[in-house]
Formats: C-alpha cells, structure tokens, sequence
C-alpha cells in the first residue's frame, strides 16, 4: 500500500491522520508550523520536510 501525504494539520488534517494511522497506513505529515505534528510523529507518521 502506498503511503498518503496530508498538509495542513488543523482539526481535519490532524484527525484524518490520526484515523489512517489507526488504520495501519502509512502517513506523511505537513504543517507550516512543525509543533503541530508532534502527536503524529510520536505515532509514527514521518515528516516531510519543507525544503527538497
């Protein structure tokens, strides 16, 4: 299975995020402001980051 990329981790991207992983899929997280991942990393989702 493919891993899903979310950007944006307010209210819905975070728990959309939080539902895939739950889920057992693979999820990479953005965010402009990198504090707002913590939780997901902790959980597993790699970040992505800004810069290539």
């Amino acid at each position: 299975m493919s891993a899903v990329s979310l950007l944006g981790l307010g209210a819905m991207g975070t728990a959309l995020a939080s539902a895939l992983l739950d889920a057992g899929r693979d999820v990479v997280v953005w965010n402009r402001t990198p504090g707002r991942a913590t939780e997901l990393l902790a959980r597993g989702a790699p970040p992505r980051s800004s810069r290539r």
